[in-house]
């Protein structure tokens, strides 16, 4: 059975030419992230929120009890009727689509929806989830919100276990041998960086829940490229499962 799976599943990423609509955040070696934005985004970059009209949640146990279940709900269901939590273990790409289904599930719980953040720079990040041990991006995005005058990050493809204070987020991110970045804040409902980020009004959630199906595929091969077993890690045996409740950072 493993072995179908694994043909099903490679077949896909093998196939070339997948179509995304969402802006790939993928930076090939040699180009900058300046090359990416002056190809490729419209003029709607320009703009920016205010960290004044960041959306503000009523307490640090609300962020952390939201991030953890969203972290862990499996309420995807794949191709092969598995279900599955977002592509956490797939950062390569799908930074956009992730975002999208995190807000949707704010929504849900009742709670303001969180503004979306986009990082810009020749972005660097280490992780075991790529067999070379990194991804580099030009961008990346994720969604932020304000919790008793702090910011933080909802990301739990750079780190599973907490949410993460907005300079630690971005310095995460930020390679030794390139410092410069820029920082955008935008509406919940920005998609990608092509996307309006001080007028977006269109609920990005249909665009993210129909994308997220490639992600869970290539995140399903990707396991496989690790020698991983992709029906445990996927399912009921994720990284974090291993980690004792000690080394979860308090903030």
């Amino acid at each position: 059975m493993m072995k179908i799976l694994a043909t099903i599943y490679l077949g896909l990423v093998l196939v070339p030419g997948i179509s995304l609509a969402g802006l790939s955040p993928v930076r090939v070696p040699g180009k900058t992230y300046q090359e990416y934005l002056n190809k490729t985004v419209s003029s709607s970059y320009q703009s920016n929120l205010d960290k004044s009209e960041i959306t503000e949640w009523p307490s640090l146990q609300t962020l952390k009890d939201f991030f953890w279940a969203t972290r862990d709900q499996r309420d995807l269901v794949d191709s092969l009727d598995f279900n599955r939590r977002i592509s956490w273990l797939y950062p390569d790409n799908g930074c956009f689509a992730r975002a999208a289904l995190i807000i949707q599930k704010a929504k849900e719980w009742n709670l303001p929806l969180p503004n979306r953040i986009f990082l810009y720079g020749n972005l660097s990040v280490k992780t075991p989830h790529s067999p070379e041990g990194y991804v580099k991006w030009w961008y990346h995005t994720a969604p932020v919100v304000k919790v008793d005058g702090e910011f933080f990050v909802l990301d739990a493809s750079i780190d599973h276990l907490n949410p993460l204070p907005l300079q630690s987020w971005i310095d995460v991110q930020i390679s030794e041998d390139s410092q410069n970045h820029e920082v955008q804040f935008c509406q919940p409902y920005t998609y990608d960086p092509n996307d309006s980020c001080a007028h977006a009004k269109l609920d990005t959630y249909p665009r993210g829940f129909s994308e997220i199906q490639t992600f869970l595929k290539l995140e399903w091969s990707r396991q496989l490229e690790l020698g991983r077993n992709p029906s445990r890690v996927l399912g009921d045996e994720p990284p974090w499962v291993q980690t004792s409740i000690s080394n979860i950072r308090s903030f």
